[in-house]
């Protein structure tokens, strides 16, 4: 009985230590989100990084945009949701695991800016204008201990670089002729000028129609 009580306290201090909230501030987001092509779509664009040898399972994110809204009927909605259709792959972002997430590496996490999106009409300098905040919530199980973990971070509009994109986080090292590479977190945030029309992505796809017509 006495070693039942030991196992059974053990577990509960080892269940408090390891708390999902306490797991989640190992989780890196950078600081500012950009908007930049990629293979001739218009992406909006974050990283994530999980700085823990010991991987969150079954890890996948969900990136929802809160604005004020102004309905038909003219009801103005202060605080309104939306989602916002997420991917890692730009080139496949329709497949049913687009925002499964396997953190490994830092990882860029995107959503193409087309014709369904909240931003597709948006220019750098409405971008500067605008009024709203872009919530990134990252989903996943604590592989020690089996418990849900939800960190999450915000971008408001100032937040939001135009005509920027991330550095590569990858080194090779001293092993890589066995295959090995180092991520380098401290340059996570780290991010450098492209080469990014200054116009909508609506007028982007309209003149890229015209180039290839």
């Amino acid at each position: 009985m006495g070693l039942l009580i030991d196992a059974f306290m053990l577990g509960l201090t080892f269940a408090k230590l390891s708390r999902p909230r306490e797991r989640g501030k190992t989780v890196m987001f950078s600081e500012y989100a950009v908007i930049a092509p990629r293979d001739g779509k218009m992406c909006l664009m974050l990283r994530i990084g999980d700085v823990r040898k010991s991987q969150i399972v079954d890890a996948s994110v969900r990136m929802q945009l809160f604005r004020t809204h102004t309905t038909k009927e003219g009801k103005e909605i202060p605080f309104h949701q939306e989602d916002l259709k997420v991917c890692y792959d730009w080139r496949d972002p329709d497949n049913d695991f687009r925002n499964k997430l396997f953190l490994l590496l830092p990882l860029v996490v995107i959503h193409i800016i087309d014709e369904n999106s909240p931003f597709y009409d948006v220019t750098p300098q409405m971008l500067q204008r605008s009024d709203f905040e872009v919530v990134v919530v990252l989903d996943g199980v604590v592989e020690a201990t089996g418990l849900n973990t939800q960190p999450k971070s915000s971008y408001l509009s100032s937040e939001i670089l135009w005509g920027y994109d991330f550095c590569n986080t990858l080194e090779k090292s001293q092993f890589s002729e066995k295959g090995f590479y180092h991520a380098d977190f401290s340059r996570l945030n780290d991010i450098h000028v492209v080469e990014t029309p200054r116009c909508s992505p609506r007028e982007y796809y309209r003149q890229k129609q015209q180039e290839e017509a």
